[in-house]
């Protein structure tokens, strides 16, 4: 398996911004000259998951936003769980920019999100201390 890329975090980073990150994005990017192809909207997709055997199996339905946005003559498509249109679009813009942006706001880009995956990680070792600390020992409590 490949070890992940920049652009792999930077995108994983993209799945918890939060709307107001995802509009300064949005207004971060507007300069350029994106086409909007297909408004926000929504879809399902079948989610499969893989056990703790390995054996793949469907989970269900899952509603997405879906948007697709043109920049520089090619496509860009991205979709997002849940009823996000904003993120959609941002993510897509921000899928446009990596591949094919001028390298000022590429770095920029890359700031910005390489940040908010930062305060995500510190997020989830404290929700993580959290979970540890409110552990119990079965074996060591006593009846009443």
């Amino acid at each position: 398996m490949e070890s992940p890329t920049l652009s792999d975090h930077l995108l994983e980073a993209m799945l918890y911004t939060d709307e107001r990150t995802d509009r300064y994005l949005l207004k971060l990017l507007a300069d350029e000259a994106m086409i909007l192809v297909r408004e926000p909207s929504l879809g399902t997709i079948m989610m499969t998951v893989t056990d703790g055997k390995g054996q793949d199996f469907h989970l269900g339905e899952v509603l997405i936003t879906e948007a697709v946005m043109e920049y520089q003559k090619q496509l860009f498509y991205a979709w997002v769980v849940g009823d996000q249109p904003h993120k959609a679009l941002a993510r897509a813009a921000v899928e446009a920019v990596w591949e094919k942006g001028p390298e000022p706001l590429r770095r920029r880009l890359i700031r910005i999100l390489t940040r908010h995956r930062q305060r995500r990680m510190e997020q989830q070792k404290m929700e993580e201390r959290l979970l540890v600390s409110s552990r119990v020992e079965f074996e060591t409590m006593r009846p009443w």
